[in-house]
């Protein structure tokens, strides 16, 4: 089971610590560096056409992309 973990980098931009986060938590779902680098950059149907990246850029985006790898992980 995967857990998510705050990240709270003192001084750190909350948009890259919410990108880093993410990106981190893509490679242990997907267990490479390489498919996680793949999904984060190709758009999804579950997101409306829009890569996970590109929704990452808003909170708001970001829990869907959160949302979407928690789901990935529990199957």
């Amino acid at each position: 089971m995967i857990t998510i973990q705050p990240v709270e980098e003192r001084g750190a931009d909350p948009d890259d610590a919410r990108i880093a986060r993410l990106t981190r938590l893509a490679r242990e779902v997907f267990r490479r560096e390489d498919r996680a680098a793949r999904w984060l950059g190709r758009p999804l149907r579950e997101l409306g056409g829009i890569s996970p990246l590109e929704m990452m850029e808003t909170p708001a985006g970001a829990r869907q992309v959160e949302l979407l790898l928690l789901q990935y992980a529990d199957e």
